[in-house]
C-alpha cells in the first residue's frame, strides 16, 4: 500500500510539474482543480465509508489523468483561438465551448465502463469501478466549473492570465504528418502486432495474479538484500504436490531489494488448517535455509472458488464494456467503423499490456 501510494504521489507531482512548465499559469490554474479533486474525490469516498485498496488508488491515477485532459483539451483549444486573433476573454469561451463535447465523449464513455465494472464485477474490479466512476463526475465538475470560474475572477481583476510559455507558444503548430497516405502500413503493422499478441496469449497462457487464480501471498522483509532468483529456486522444491505436479511460485521485489513478494498455489484447494500450517512451515524453511534474519510482514490467502467468480466477472465485464463503447460512439458519431476502430484499438492495447507484464513477471 505504501508503494502505491508513493507512485501516485509521484506521478500527481509530474503531472503539476509538466502543466506549469508548458502551460504557464493555466498550468497553476489546472494544478489548483486537479488537488481540489482530489480532495473531494477523498472527501466522498470518506463519507462512503469506502476502503481504499490498491485497485482503488489505480482509480484515482486514472482520474487525475483523466482530469488533467479535460484541461489540456480546453488550453489547446484557447491556444488556437488566441492564434486567430481572438482576445483572451473570447479565446476562453470559444475554448470551453469548443472543448466541451470531447470532455463529454471521453468521460461518458469511462464513466460506462466503470458502471458495467461495478455492476458487474466482483472484489478489485468493483473497488476500482466505485473509485473511478466517482472521480469521473469530481473531475467534470472541477475541469469544466471551478477552473473556469478561478480563470473568469482572475481575468475580471485585470490579472494577466497566459496558456503557454515562450518555448510552447508556437510548438506543433507547423506539424503536418501525413498519416493516411501510409495507411496501408500501419494496418499491417497493427495487424502484426496483434497477431503477435494472440499468438502469445494462445502458446503462453495467462499468468494470473492470486485475485484471479487463487493462492497465498506473502510479503517477507529481509535485513540484507536478496537475489530474486536465488529465492525462487529454494522455494520450488518445497511446493510439489504430492502426484508431483510442480505448484507456481513466484517471486519479486516488492518496494525495494529487501522485500519480497511470493505467491503461490500451493495446497490452495485444501481449505484447512492443517494445510495453512503447512504452506507457512515450507515456506519458513526455505527462508531459513537462505540464512539471515526475515520478517513475515503480511499474508493473504485467496480461495479459489472466489478467485474463479472474480475472473469470469472480469472477463464478462470488459467485453460488455466493449460492446457498449461500440454502441455509444456508433450513434453518436453515426459511423459504426469509428466504434469498430476504438473497439480494436482498446483490444490491442490489452494484448500488449498483457505481453508487456507477462515478460516483466517472468
Amino acid at each position: 500500500m505504501n508503494t502505491g501510494l508513493k507512485s501516485f504521489l509521484v506521478a500527481l507531482l509530474l503531472v503539476m510539474v509538466y502543466m506549469v512548465l508548458y502551460y504557464a499559469r493555466a498550468g497553476w490554474v489546472a494544478d489548483l482543480a486537479l488537488l481540489v479533486n482530489l480532495f473531494v474525490l477523498i472527501g466522498s469516498l470518506a463519507s462512503l465509508q469506502a476502503a481504499l485498496t490498491l485497485p482503488g488508488i489505480a482509480g484515482i491515477v486514472l482520474t487525475m489523468g483523466m482530469a488533467v485532459d479535460a484541461n489540456v483539451l480546453i488550453y489547446e483549444r484557447v491556444r488556437e483561438e488566441l492564434r486567430h486573433g481572438k482576445m483572451m476573454k473570447s479565446a476562453l469561451d470559444l475554448g470551453y465551448k469548443g472543448a466541451l463535447t470531447a470532455i463529454i465523449d471521453s468521460n461518458v464513455t469511462t464513466l460506462i465502463i466503470a458502471v458495467i465494472l461495478l455492476i458487474f464485477g466482483s472484489g478489485p474490479v468493483q473497488g476500482f469501478a466505485a473509485t473511478l466512476g466517482l472521480g469521473i463526475l469530481t473531475s467534470l465538475f472541477t475541469a469544466l466549473f471551478l477552473s473556469r470560474l478561478i480563470i473568469t475572477g482572475l481575468l475580471e481583476k485585470g490579472k494577466n492570465f497566459t496558456v503557454y510559455n515562450k518555448w510552447s507558444q508556437n510548438i506543433f503548430v507547423n506539424a503536418n504528418y501525413d498519416f493516411m497516405s501510409k495507411r496501408k502500413v500501419f494496418y499491417a503493422v497493427s495487424g502484426l502486432l496483434i497477431g503477435i499478441g494472440l499468438f502469445s496469449m494462445v502458446t503462453n497462457g495467462f499468468n494470473w495474479g492470486v485475485d484471479f487464480s487463487g493462492g497465498r501471498t506473502y510479503v517477507v522483509k529481509f535485513d540484507a538484500d536478496v537475489n530474486v532468483e536465488q529465492v525462487r529456486k529454494v522455494l520450488e522444491p518445497r511446493f510439489v504436490g504430492a502426484d508431483g505436479v510442480q505448484s507456481t511460485v513466484n517471486v519479486k521485489t516488492y518496494g525495494g531489494d529487501r522485500q519480497l513478494k511470493i505467491t503461490t498455489n500451493y495446497l490452495i484447494n485444501e481449505a484447512t488448517t492443517d494445510a495453512d500450517k503447512e504452506v507457512d512451515a515450507k515456506l519458513n524453511e526455505a527462508l531459513t535455509e537462505l540464512g539471515g534474519t526475515y520478517e513475515v510482514g503480511e499474508s493473504r490467502k485467496v480461495d479459489p472458488t472466489i478467485s474463479d467468480d472474480i475472473r469470469t466477472n472480469a472477463v464478462m465485464s470488459l467485453g460488455i464494456a466493449l460492446l457498449f463503447i461500440f454502441i455509444y460512439i456508433a450513434i453518436r458519431f453515426r459511423n459504426w467503423q469509428f466504434g469498430l476502430g476504438v473497439c480494436s484499438r482498446c483490444c490491442t492495447t490489452h494484448l500488449w499490456c498483457w505481453v508487456f507484464t507477462r515478460c516483466c513477471t517472468r
